[in-house]
């Protein structure tokens, strides 16, 4: 399990790197800002994988797990009190939100450190995907005069008019018993 930390204050950021490092993992830290949901979201979802879990310290952080699970991305929590850090890995969050860094500190000794925490299960990931580019559409010749005719087509000429009218259908009478049986 990793961790990734965003928080506005540098200190805060460096509080909760050196509980976590004492526990043995050594954290990535963010230098977006984290006042402003948008994007610490962004950032965060271009960041971090499923084995990582996103810990922001913000001035809001209701409103921070609401608009990251609006998202889709995240399974966030945010937490008032130590022992939600806790409950919230359990319950499989990969984004946790505090107010003030000393709300999780002390619970990530107890909860990393006394045992291993269990990966728990959740959804995995999912970048949006990028539609594809769009096509031109294929641009018509148009027909000269109305007549279905383009400019560069010649113009059919009369050849069979010398012909008898019963030598013209001996074709068009072949053509529809080859195509449909009749005589």
């Amino acid at each position: 399990m990793k961790f990734y930390i965003s928080s506005s204050d540098p200190s805060a950021a460096i509080k909760l790197s050196n509980a976590i490092s004492r526990m043995g993992d050594n954290p990535i830290i963010s230098e977006a800002d984290s006042s402003a949901p948008e994007s610490v979201i962004s950032d965060i979802s271009s960041n971090i994988d499923d084995n990582t879990i996103a810990i922001v310290v913000c001035p809001n952080p209701i409103k921070l797990a609401l608009m990251a699970n609006k998202s889709g991305y995240f399974n966030a929590v945010a937490c008032s009190t130590s022992n939600d850090f806790g409950t919230a890995l359990e319950e499989g969050a990969n984004l946790i939100a505090v107010q003030d860094e000393s709300d999780v500190i002390s619970d990530i000794a107890s909860t990393l450190g006394s045992s291993p925490v269990q990966q728990p299960q959740r959804p995995a990931i999912q970048k949006k995907q990028q539609r594809p580019a769009a096509q031109k559409p294929v641009q018509k010749q148009k027909p000269a005069f109305g007549f279905g005719l383009s400019k560069s087509q010649p113009k059919p000429q009369a050849q069979d008019d010398a012909k008898p009218v019963w030598e013209k259908n001996k074709g068009i009478k072949k053509n529809l018993k080859d195509l449909f049986g009749i005589e």
